[in-house]
């Protein structure tokens, strides 16, 4: 995809990564339009018509903590953003959904590479593939 513009949407967790991408998109001489989120944005019909709106062309870099993330890069998606149109940075706090291999239940974690499922007790070797279908990463039974 050649880019013409580039649209960044960004939080206060993600403020200060983004002066970098800003000076490296500043000498790359391409337009940026620069939108600040909140949690509260979400909700807001303005985002939806922003993303929707969007010309053939226009990259999307999002820049925010964790929470906002994957509802973010939902909507791009349901707007017509492919996955090589965009990229996607959280910051902060992350807890990962971790999908039970052996339970097939979902276990909630900080960033880890083994956990215990807190249903069926397994040792889970935590992967990093993330199931889009599922919104989760995989946690693969261990072989120790």
């Amino acid at each position: 995809m050649q880019k013409q513009r580039c649209l960044l949407l960004i939080d206060a967790a993600g403020e200060s990564a983004s002066h970098n991408l800003k000076n490296e998109l500043a000498a790359s001489c391409l337009p940026v339009e620069v939108h600040h989120i909140t949690m509260d944005s979400l909700h807001q019909p303005e985002l939806t018509a922003l993303l929707s709106s969007q010309w053939v062309g226009t990259y999307l870099c999002v820049l925010v903590s964790w929470p906002l993330l994957e509802p973010l890069r939902q909507m791009a998606e349901a707007a017509g953003f492919s996955e090589q149109e965009m990229e996607c940075h959280g910051f902060g706090p992350h807890i990962r959904q971790i999908y039970c291999s052996a339970c097939q239940k979902m276990n909630q974690t900080e960033a880890v590479t083994v956990i215990t499922c807190h249903f069926c007790g397994e040792e889970l070797d935590v992967s990093e593939h993330y199931s889009k279908r599922l919104q989760a990463y995989l946690g693969y039974t261990s072989i120790r």
